[in-house]
C-alpha cells in the first residue's frame, strides 16, 4: 500500500491575517483544483487563493508564494499548458466588481515565484476579458482556447501552442445555441426550426399553409351553431373524397382540406417535429466543411448535443437512447439504451484508446464509439454522485484511471460525517484493479480520522506530528473529505486535497 510522504498546508495564519484584503480568503478553504509542473505544485482553493509549493528540498511543507497577482485577484481556475511550460490562470478582480473573467499566463519557473515575494505579479495577460454570459474554455489536445465575447456576439478561437496566444479566427454567435470544439472539428448547433405535418399526403416535410381570411372562420356563437358547422364540414369532406383528387405539390397543403385541420381540432396527429441545423467547421481555420439538418422530436423536450469527441458526435433526446453519429456524414455509428448512458452525469474522452468514460451517479464505465460497454469499474464506486466535479475526483493518466471512492468495508450509500474513503487505481482498457490506498479497518476509523483532521484543520498539530503519531490515523485523516485528486506522471506520485485545505502526497512505499 502507498504511504503518505508529505503534507502541504495551504493555510498560513500569519500571512492571511496580515495581507488578505478579502475576508473570506483569510479562512481555511477546500482544495478545488491542483496542477503540477515539477518541482512546483499549484493548489487552488475554493476561496480563490492559489498556493504554490516547491516539492523539492528539506522543507517541503512550506509554501513558496501565492499565484494571485494581489489581494484583489480571485482565481477561479488554473491549467498547466505544456506547450509553453506555463500556468494559465482564470481570475476575476475586485476593482471591477468581479464581473469580468481575466486570463493570465505565468511561466512555471521556481525562481520567478521566489523573487516576487508573497504575490506573483509576473506573467502576461492573454486572451481577453469577458463578462457574463461570456466564458473561456481550454482544450488540452489541440492547445486551443474558445472564448465567447457576448458583448460583441462573437466566438473566438485562440492558439495556445505559442507564447503569442494569437486569435486564429472569429465566428458569429448569432443564432447559435451550443458550440463544441474537438481536436479536428468545431460543431455549431443552431436554433431549432419547426416542421409542419401534411395530413393529406402523410409525409414529414416542411409545408406552407395557405390560410383563408379570418372572417371566413368565425367562432360559433352557440352549441347549436357549432354542431351545425361540424356536420357541414363532414359533408364537405365526403364530397371531396368521392371526387378524383388532382396531383398536388407535396410541399403544399391547401387550407380547403378541413377547417378543423386549420383550427387544430384533430385528435390524432403524429409527433411534432423540427430540425436542428448543424454546421461542422475545420478547427484549424474555421472553414465550413458540411451542413446538416438533424430531425428532432418535439413531443418530448430535452434534445441535447452532449459532446463532440474527434469525429464522434454524441446526441441525447428525452425518452430515447444515446445515439453516436459521424459528425461529417451524420451516419449512425451506435445506439444504446443502457441505464448508465441514459442517466449519465458526466463523461470524459479517452483519446489514446478511442473510448469515452461515463459517470452515472456513483458508477464509472468505459464505452466504445459504437455504444458498446468495455468495462465497468466496480472498485471505483464514488463516495457521492458528482456532476461538475468529475475532473477533480476522477483522474485519467495514460492507461490508468484514478479516483476517490468508497472503501471496501463501507455499505452506506453516502458517507457519514468524517468517514474516510479510498483511492483506487485501475487499468482503463481492462478495468482490472492495479493499486489501492485505503486505511486499515480497525476500531472506529471514521471517528479517529475526523479527530485527527480536525486537529490539523485548527492548526493545533503540525503536519510532521500528524504523520508521526500513527500511520493508520494519518492515513484515515488524509482520506477524509477529499475534494481533488491529481497524478504526477513525471514523479509517479498522487496528490489528494481535502476540505480542510490540506494536500497529501502519496507514493509507493
Amino acid at each position: 500500500m502507498a504511504a503518505s510522504q508529505a503534507v502541504f498546508d495551504t493555510h498560513d495564519a500569519n500571512t492571511a491575517t496580515a495581507s488578505m484584503a478579502l475576508a473570506y480568503m483569510r479562512r481555511r478553504s477546500a482544495v478545488l483544483e491542483m496542477a503540477v509542473c515539477d518541482p512546483l505544485l499549484f493548489v487552488l482553493l475554493h476561496s480563490g487563493l492559489c498556493v504554490v509549493f516547491n516539492t523539492t528540498g528539506t522543507v517541503i511543507s512550506k509554501k513558496v508564494s501565492y499565484l494571485n497577482a494581489g489581494s484583489h485577484d480571485v482565481i477561479r481556475s488554473i491549467l498547466y499548458n505544456p506547450c509553453t511550460t506555463s500556468i494559465l490562470v482564470i481570475s476575476c478582480h475586485s476593482d471591477d466588481s468581479f464581473v469580468r473573467l481575466h486570463c493570465r499566463a505565468v511561466p512555471a519557473n521556481p525562481r520567478l515565484f521566489a523573487d516576487h515575494g508573497n504575490y506573483c505579479t509576473a506573467g502576461q495577460s492573454v486572451l481577453e476579458a469577458v463578462a457574463h454570459p461570456g466564458f473561456i474554455e481550454f482544450h488540452d489536445s489541440p492547445c486551443r482556447a474558445l472564448v465567447l465575447d457576448a458583448a460583441n456576439g462573437q466566438y473566438k478561437v485562440y492558439d495556445l501552442s505559442k507564447p503569442s496566444y494569437r486569435v486564429l479566427y472569429c465566428l458569429s454567435a448569432d443564432g447559435i445555441t451550443d458550440i463544441k470544439l474537438s481536436r479536428s472539428y468545431i460543431l455549431l448547433v443552431k436554433e431549432l426550426q419547426r416542421k409542419q405535418w401534411c395530413r393529406r399526403h402523410g409525409q414529414d416535410a416542411t409545408i406552407a399553409l395557405t390560410v383563408k381570411p379570418a372572417g371566413e372562420f368565425k367562432q360559433p356563437e352557440s352549441p347549436e351553431h357549432d354542431s351545425w358547422q361540424q356536420e357541414r364540414n363532414q359533408q364537405h369532406q365526403q364530397q371531396q373524397l368521392s371526387q378524383p383528387q388532382p396531383k398536388e405539390d407535396s410541399s403544399v397543403c391547401s387550407s380547403s382540406l378541413s377547417i378543423n385541420h386549420i383550427c387544430g381540432r384533430q385528435s390524432r396527429r403524429p409527433p411534432r417535429q423540427s430540425v436542428a441545423p448543424l454546421e461542422v467547421l475545420s478547427a484549424a481555420d474555421g472553414q465550413v466543411l458540411v451542413r446538416h439538418e438533424l430531425p428532432v422530436e418535439l413531443c418530448h423536450s430535452g434534445f441535447q448535443v452532449l459532446e463532440l469527441f474527434d469525429e464522434h458526435l454524441l446526441i441525447k433526446q428525452a425518452l430515447q437512447p444515446i445515439m453516436i453519429h459521424n459528425v461529417l456524414s451524420l451516419s449512425l455509428l451506435g445506439s444504446n439504451a443502457h441505464e448508465l448512458l441514459s442517466q449519465l452525469s458526466s463523461f470524459m474522452h479517452l483519446q489514446g484508446h478511442n473510448m469515452f468514460l461515463t459517470v452515472t451517479g456513483q458508477i464509472l464505465a468505459t464505452w466504445t464509439f459504437k455504444a458498446q460497454m468495455v468495462a465497468r469499474f466496480a472498485e471505483h464506486e464514488l463516495w457521492y454522485p458528482v456532476d461538475n466535479q468529475v475532473d477533480q475526483l476522477v483522474c485519467l493518466s495514460g492507461d490508468w484511471l484514478i479516483s476517490y471512492c468508497k472503501p471496501r468495508s463501507s455499505r452506506a450509500h453516502l458517507p457519514a460525517a468524517g468517514a474516510a474513503g479510498a483511492i483506487a487505481v485501475s487499468s482503463v482498457v481492462t478495468g482490472k484493479p492495479l493499486a489501492r490506498i485505503e486505511a486499515p479497518d480497525s476500531g472506529d476509523p471514521d471517528v479517529e480520522g475526523a479527530s485527527v483532521l480536525g486537529q490539523a484543520a485548527n492548526n493545533k498539530t503540525s503536519c510532521d506530528t500528524l504523520l508521526d503519531t500513527s500511520h493508520d490515523k494519518a492515513t484515515r485523516a488524509a482520506l477524509t473529505d477529499v475534494t481533488a485528486v491529481l497524478y504526477d506522471e513525471h514523479m509517479r506520485v498522487i496528490y489528494t486535497g481535502n476540505r480542510g485545505g490540506l494536500v497529501h502526497k502519496w507514493s509507493a512505499g
